[in-house]
């Protein structure tokens, strides 16, 4: 009976020793709906390129500070901006690396982001793009273009609806 407690005992311990060196998975960024606009207003349009390396972060796309699309590899989305300036941010997430020291894996949020006034009927073209795999804080860089060419053209992209997603 003792031996039976004894061996229950150790593979507990194994299993919550081992348990700690695996990766949480971030929680999921909550998406506030489309921003209202009136008549005079601009569109904004944030392409991702297609990352070859390591490109597995999701980049979420935020306005004045509320998250309103999530974007992966080759999506795009376009949302209307009330006239006014703006600050317009990408979102991504890594690996806090100071939790490795305590042998369980959490995440934190990096964040990039540009001021642009919206000067209507105008529309805008930013692009986000996986920078340097190895420094974190240079995971993703937001660009604002004249046109989409080359590796950001809109046809070999999906389009991502920006705001909260109606529930089933």
């Amino acid at each position: 009976m003792a031996r039976n407690l004894w061996h229950i005992a150790l593979g507990l311990l194994i299993s919550v020793m081992l348990a700690g060196c695996l990766p949480i998975p971030p929680p999921h960024i909550s998406i506030s709906d489309a921003p209202k606009t009136s008549e005079s207003s601009c569109t904004f349009t944030m392409v991702r390129d297609r990352d070859l390396v390591l490109a597995l972060n999701t980049h979420y796309i935020s306005l004045d500070g509320d998250f309103i699309a999530s974007l992966d590899m080759s999506e795009y989305t376009t949302f209307s901006v009330p006239a006014g300036p703006h600050s317009l941010g990408v979102t991504w997430r890594v690996i806090d690396e100071d939790s490795i020291r305590f042998r369980l894996l959490a995440w934190k949020d990096l964040s990039e982001s540009m001021d642009v006034v919206c000067e209507p009927p105008k529309s805008y073209f930013f692009t986000t793009t996986e920078g340097f795999p190895w420094y974190p804080e240079e995971t993703a860089v937001i660009e604002q273009v004249d046109r989409f060419e080359g590796e950001f053209a809109l046809d070999n992209k999906d389009f991502v609806s920006p705001g909260a997603q109606q529930s089933d």
